[in-house]
This record gives structure tokens, C-alpha cells and sequence, in this order.
């Protein structure tokens, strides 16, 4: 049962959305509403150990393709090299040990989902943060499904509000994106100029654990991990296909393999930080990347537009 907090974070949610009540449905844990053809869930979970006492697991997910056939290799590397265009959210899949382990259904659901832990400390903007790049989710399902489903071989995975038996029209907040995202996206981006990257250096990037260099556009942080070592990076100069100019904000694992194998870390990534309380946020979609050709590592982008802040 959604307690006095929790429904205050689902409340927050759907005002910033402008849900009709026709088009959602509440449960003991969130909402369920459909602003076009897809489904997006919010889902609210109370910590329950002394580690996450006070603090909300708050996730958007929104349905995306079924029928897809994850056990074929070719289709686990298509569908995570598209997770790198994904703005702000990971694309989320099971794996095929996942179903021979666990028994899950195996119905080839493909899945949008962003998830935050908002704590005392966070509870101030975080949610707001969450509602305005979440709304990305159905947005990009609306306007990339017909195409990867042609790739992947699925179908859209669409459905409607209960009671309703026509077509759903799209709810004005389906265009968001085009209206304020991408017009905010032609020029620079807003973080172009700005001294924090070279704060951040400064800060985090000179210990033995960390070396950063920052300068008016972006921050690089690299930190051992085994005998190799992680960069992570933001960066004002790399623009998204559809949204243009923003902040992209990526994570790079060392461990080199054979892109099979990445592509199946990755899908692991992506379906364990859906499922998992990890205290970290899912900002966007772990996939598959190659320095030489033949060697690969984990990496995840996420590029929130420009009117959104990311914080590490």
C-alpha cells in the first residue's frame, strides 16, 4: 500500500504530466497511464534495510516492443548498439539465462525504464528531475518503435487505458520534446562555458584514487579498476540525433572481450539496474563499445537535453 510519501512522489509525478483520470490507473504502488500508445508505469519502494532507511526506489518504466528474440546474438547486439541514442533512459531486456534461470516469461518484452533513489537530501528536486526527463521515455517510443521493430523483429508493444475501445489520441505532453527540447537544442548547450567542470577536476580528480582534467567544456575522471582503469565523462560538444545540444554524461569499463560478450553484460546491466536497488541512478542505457574493431567494453551514455541537470 502506497504510503503518505510515496503517494506524495507518484502525486508529483502525475501533476508535472497533467495525467487525465481517464488515462491512468493507481495500485498499491504507483500508477499506470497512457499519454499515447504505451504504458508507462511508476513504480514507488520504500527502502527497507538500515542502509536505505528513509529513502525511495522511484522508477518510470515504459513498455516498448514484445516478441523480440533475445536468444539470438545478432538482435542482443542491434538492440543495445541503439541503447547509445537512447537520451535518458536504458533499454531493458532479458536475458536468456535470466529466463532459463529464473522461469520468467518468455514473451521478448523490450522496456524503457529510469530509475533514482530519492533520499531526505535529494527529495527536494530529484523527483522534479526524474518527471522531466522520464517523459522522454514514451516519447521516444512514439517516434523510434515502427523502425526497431522492423530491426529487431518484434512488434510495438501498444495498448490502451481500460474502457477505452478506439484508437487513444496522443496527449499533448507526447510533444514536449519537440516543443521545448529540441528548440533549446539547436544552439550551444547551456552547460558550454561553465566553471563547474573544472571544479569537479579539481575536487575529485586529484587523489590517488582518481585523476580529472576539466576545462570549459567537459570533465574527465579516470579511476583504476583492476589493473585497467574506468573513465567517466561529461561533455558539452556531442549532440543527440534527435535533441540536439545538452550534456552527455558517459561511464567506460575497462574490460575488454568479444563484442557476444560485451552485448550480454550489457543487457545484464541494464536488466539488474532495473531490477536492483543499486543506490545508483539509471540516467540511461549500458551498450556495447569498440576501440580497435575487435575488442569491446561496457560503456553507458545518457544526454539529458538541455534544461535538465545531471548530477554524478
Amino acid at each position: 500500500m502506497l504510503t503518505t510519501e510515496g503517494k506524495k512522489l507518484c502525486d508529483l509525478l502525475a501533476k508535472m504530466w497533467q495525467v487525465d483520470e481517464d488515462r491512468v490507473v493507481w495500485n498499491d504502488s504507483g500508477f499506470d497511464s497512457w499519454p499515447g500508445h504505451f504504458k508507462v508505469s511508476v513504480r514507488v519502494l520504500a527502502g527497507d534495510t538500515p542502509e536505505t532507511e528513509g529513502a525511495w526506489r522511484l522508477s518510470v518504466r515504459t513498455d516498448f516492443l514484445a516478441g523480440v528474440n533475445t536468444r539470438e546474438e545478432r538482435i542482443r547486439g542491434q538492440m543495445l548498439q541503439m541503447g547509445s541514442f537512447a537520451p535518458s533512459h536504458g533499454r531493458v531486456a532479458a536475458l536468456p539465462d535470466v529466463i532459463n534461470q529464473y522461469g520468467t516469461t518468455e514473451d521478448g518484452r523490450v522496456e524503457l525504464q529510469t530509475t533514482v533513489c530519492v533520499r531526505p537530501g535529494t527529495a527536494g528536486w530529484l523527483p522534479s528531475f526524474l518527471g522531466r526527463i522520464a517523459i522522454l521515455q514514451p516519447i521516444d517510443a512514439e517516434r523510434s518503435v515502427d523502425s526497431v521493430a522492423d530491426l529487431l523483429g518484434g512488434r510495438p508493444d501498444r495498448s490502451a487505458p481500460p474502457g477505452c475501445s478506439g484508437d487513444i489520441a496522443l496527449d499533448d505532453m507526447i510533444n514536449v520534446a519537440q516543443a521545448l527540447n529540441v528548440p533549446e537544442g539547436q544552439g550551444d548547450s547551456q552547460w558550454q562555458g561553465c566553471d563547474e567542470f573544472e571544479q569537479v577536476a579539481q575536487t575529485y580528480g586529484r587523489n590517488d584514487r582518481c585523476f580529472g582534467m576539466g576545462d570549459a567544456s567537459s570533465v574527465t575522471l579516470e579511476t583504476p579498476m583492476g589493473r585497467a582503469s574506468s573513465l567517466f565523462r561529461l561533455t558539452t560538444t556531442d549532440r543527440h540525433p534527435a535533441l540536439g545540444a545538452g550534456l552527455l554524461a558517459s561511464v567506460q569499463l575497462p574490460f575488454m572481450k568479444g563484442e557476444a560478450a560485451a552485448a550480454d553484460e550489457c543487457l545484464w546491466l541494464n536488466f539488474f539496474e532495473s531490477a536492483q536497488w543499486t543506490d545508483v541512478p539509471q540516467l540511461g542505457s549500458w551498450h556495447p563499445r569498440s576501440r580497435n574493431g575487435e575488442d569491446y567494453h561496457s560503456a553507458q551514455y545518457s544526454s539529458p537535453p538541455t534544461c535538465c541537470t545531471m548530477t554524478f
